[in-house]
């Protein structure tokens, strides 16, 4: 027994050492996890060069190991590109975005406002983002693109101030959906002191179902990020050695909201309170900015940022609009100077043979720089009633004796125009506000007057309702009703040389054909007389057999092309069965040529004369241009006072401008090819222009519109068949005919005497 129970002892300590041994194994190899997973969490937040080439930024690189060092490469060199390639040493600006927002968002603003900041501009995402287009990014180690990017935010500032903060005076937090006027913002930062800690933003407290949940104190706030967050060079020195305390102690969800709540505990500075800075950090609450809603003057006039652009095409149309309105306070400053010099050169008082020659230009054109101020012109000026300017008078309405129709809508270009000139008084009232203590604050407009002057410009009588505000002294604010008389003059005529190099380019001319054989020798005849005159002239002729037309027509029509290959006219043929479809036709005639040459789409009914294809040749330019010419369209005789139905002449009882045809047009075949052609689905007559026209507004492509005098629709009857057409096609139809029935003087007397 004592053997039996020795043996089992010793067995019992045997186990218990190999489990101790174990045991000790296991807790070892726990603890080398932990104390992994511990060190890499302790580096991710002490973000530095040296420890990201060590270990966060091993997370980068592939197995092998070779993709590390190139990476790490690429960001030195993105280094120390940023410290000796700025453009000044005033402001770097981190922009944070995602890899999806990569070549979208972030793209836009690498075309559009970042090339112009006053410093450098950088990206920044994701461990793992990468951009197709050698965007200037830093892809944070350990950090992912998970919303809401605190995280992202934090270890932003964390790398500009380990490596920038002694290169730059300010340094810019902002959203990949905001843009920003530079040159504005430049101004505002040359005014302040980067030496001293600044917060600067629009001051946010949340909204009101947030109220209370975000632990501010009464007294504190946050910079919306948003609109964008600008700290000085001495704030981020403060905050940076504490971001590792802020990131382990958040608050809420919100990173703006945070990083205020970090400033306001180690710079102990809050965002700034400014009023003005709502205006200034504009952040359009109503939701995504948009063009077709406009934007208040006010704000234009004051606004350094613009948030939030969500798409690529709504930042390059916003940074196209911020341009022309750029272009246009550059010409009212353009005509101001003008105006001064005018002026002034009437102080000279030069004699009658000083004024000769070389200051021509100033003394002759300034009454036109300076507008005309005497409102109504002498009766003894004018001849008849044509040479009186009227006025046209705006409330709600616009009221005038110069349209067809005398009441109608106010138009767009009218009411920007009203806006635009109304900002620019109240601007030029409030220009010595700060001085006198008082501002003047637009409230309504009640009604006014307009007159174009082709010499001189556009006036302007307008009826503003303001409030007039006095706040040094005794405070006051008092309602006030105003006129006020506006000129806004036309800029300088400026012209530039352009060297004529396509003299000799070939215009390959397509027309479509279905029966029309009296119209069709008229327009052969004209095209051979302007052939004698410019042989850089080829013609194609698409022909589709109209059911309702006579054999003998038909073949009368292809005696006339055999005839004109036989006589050695550059031309060619295609025949297309079925109905007739304008779209299919002009889409087999440009396949007839190569995608270099220059196309131009007209019908059998248009007189054409040689000049015409000067134009083409200078309006026309391949990858950049379009041109649609404003054709001039024939009244009908029947209603005309015209004695004569083929005498071709260009006034208002002859015709009108098809300001809304869009069938005639000259391009390059690979152009149209490059937005997708003709709608061969688009039967019949109509239709098919506009919606080519609009695919050429939608893309890279300007169109050139303006009227020529050498391109004349001769008048046919118009039939218009609802069994043939669409709905909208018939209503375009009716349109067209209606308009061309004649003028409203020849209409009216013609009415006038049936009804008498």
């Amino acid at each position: 027994m004592f053997s039996i129970r020795a043996i089992r002892v010793k067995t019992k300590v045997a186990f218990c050492a190999r489990f101790a041994r174990n045991n000790a194994a296991i807790n070892l190899f726990t603890g080398a996890i932990i104390g992994f997973l511990l060190c890499c969490q302790f580096r991710s937040i002490r973000f530095q060069l040296k420890s990201t080439a060590l270990c966060a930024f091993d997370q980068l690189s592939t197995n092998d190991g070779t993709d590390s060092d190139h990476k790490y490469s690429t960001l030195a060199e993105t280094i120390g590109k940023v410290k000796t390639h700025s453009r000044s040493n005033l402001l770097l600006v981190g922009v944070l975005t995602a890899q999806k927002y990569l070549d979208s968002r972030a793209l836009s603003i690498h075309k559009t406002w970042g090339p112009t900041v006053p410093g450098n501009l950088l990206f920044f995402s994701s461990s793992s983002s990468k951009s197709e287009y050698g965007l200037p990014l830093i892809a944070l180690p350990t950090v992912d693109d998970s919303y809401p990017p605190q995280k992202k935010s934090f270890l932003m500032l964390k790398f500009i101030n380990d490596h920038f903060i002694d290169h730059f005076e300010w340094f810019f937090r902002a959203d990949d959906d905001v843009y920003v006027d530079t040159e504005r913002l430049e101004l505002f930062l040359r005014s302040l002191n980067s030496s001293k800690p600044l917060f600067i933003g629009q001051p946010g407290v949340g909204n009101k179902d947030e109220f209370g949940l975000l632990n501010l104190a009464p007294e504190d706030n946050f910079c919306m990020g948003g609109p964008g967050i600008i700290m000085s060079r001495a704030t981020l020195k403060k905050l940076s050695p504490h971001i590792k305390y802020c990131l382990k102690h958040l608050y809420s969800t919100h990173e703006d909201v945070e990083i205020g709540r970090c400033v306001r505990k180690f710079v102990d500075i809050t965002c700034t309170w400014a009023f003005d800075m709502n205006s200034i950090f504009f952040h359009n609450f109503s939701g995504e900015i948009s063009l077709n809603t406009p934007i208040k003057a006010k704000v234009l006039s004051t606004a350094i940022t613009y948030h939030p652009l969500k798409s690529e095409s709504s930042m390059l149309n916003f940074h196209y609009f911020y341009l022309q309105h750029k272009h246009l306070k550059l010409r009212k400053k353009i005509s101001a100077l003008y105006k001064t010099i005018a002026e002034m050169q009437l102080l000279l008082d030069h004699d009658e043979n000083e004024k000769g020659e070389e200051s021509f230009y100033i003394s002759n054109m300034g009454d036109l720089i300076k507008g005309s101020h005497t409102l109504f012109p002498h009766q003894d000026q004018c001849i008849n009633r044509s040479d009186v300017l009227t006025w046209t008078f705006i409330d709600r309405y616009l009221y005038s004796d110069s349209n067809v129709n005398p009441k109608r809508r106010v138009d767009g270009h009218i009411k920007t125009a009203l806006d635009n000139n109304i900002a620019d008084i109240i601007s030029s009232i409030n220009e010595l506000s700060k001085q006198k203590g008082r501002y003047v604050e637009f409230k309504n407009f009640y009604y006014g007057y307009l007159k174009i002057d082709p010499l001189k410009g556009v006036q302007y009588i307008l009826d503003l309702y303001l409030m007039y505000r006095k706040y040094l002294g005794k405070r006051i604010s008092i309602p006030v009703r105003r006129h006020a008389y506006a000129v806004q003059n036309y800029a300088k005529v400026e012209t530039r040389e352009v060297p004529i190099t396509t003299k000799n380019q070939i215009v390959n001319v397509i027309v479509p054909l279905s029966g029309r054989l009296q119209p069709f020798k008229r327009f052969i005849d004209n095209f051979l007389y302007i052939y004698a005159e410019d042989p850089f002239l080829t013609l194609a002729i698409v022909l589709f057999p109209d059911a309702n037309e006579s054999q003998f027509e038909l073949q009368e029509t292809k005696r006339i092309i055999n005839k004109l290959t036989e006589a050695g006219i550059p031309l060619k043929f295609a025949q297309l069965g079925g109905h007739f479809a304008r779209a299919a036709g002009l889409q087999r005639g440009s396949s007839l040529f190569e995608k270099d040459d220059l196309l131009f789409f007209v019908d059998v009914d248009m007189h054409l004369q040689s000049e015409l294809f000067q134009n083409v040749r200078l309006n026309t330019i391949k990858g950049k241009q379009v041109y649609y010419p404003i054709v001039f369209s024939q009244y009908n005789p029947r209603f005309s006072s015209l004695s004569s139905r083929d005498k071709i002449s260009i006034d208002t009882i002859s015709g009108y401008w098809r300001q809304y045809g869009f069938g005639i047009v000259s391009l390059f075949n690979v152009d149209l090819q490059a937005v997708g052609g003709f709608n061969v689905a688009i039967q019949g007559w109509g239709q098919e222009d506009v919606d080519l026209y609009i695919k050429f507004v939608h893309s890279n492509i300007t169109i050139f519109r303006a009227p020529d005098e050498n391109l004349i629709h001769i008048y046919h009857d118009i039939k218009c068949n609802p069994l043939l057409l669409s709905t909208s096609q018939y209503e375009m139809c009716l349109g067209t005919k209606f308009a061309s029935l004649g003028s409203v003087e020849d209409l009216y007397k013609r009415a006038k005497q049936q009804l008498l």
